[in-house]
């Protein structure tokens, strides 16, 4: 004998009561919580990037030297670890 198991429908309306309530107010905080986000951030951009034709020197002036200190510190990263690789390796099987 096999016994058929119902499927029960999936219910995808929307919430009622509490749950509905505070699905609105976490959204609500969400929102607003993005907005207090992008809105500082939008003028350092924009005080930075130099949007509008506004730039600041101060800040973006020396951005090509820190460029190139980060690159240089990339290279030597990748250089050392390539090397202690190299060591490691080279103990655990030694030349004949």
């Amino acid at each position: 004998m096999a016994v058929i198991a119902e499927q029960q429908q999936l219910d995808l309306r929307e919430p009622k009561g509490w749950r509905r309530t505070s699905n609105r107010i976490v959204t609500a905080l969400m929102v607003i919580a993005f907005v207090v986000v992008v809105i500082p951030l939008g003028f350092v951009l924009v005080t930075t990037v130099g949007l509008f034709g506004f730039t600041l020197h101060a800040i973006t002036g020396w951005a090509d030297v820190a460029l190139a200190t980060e690159g240089f510190a990339v290279v030597t990263l990748v250089t050392a670890a390539r090397l202690v690789w190299k060591i490691q390796n080279s103990a655990k099987h030694p030349p004949l």
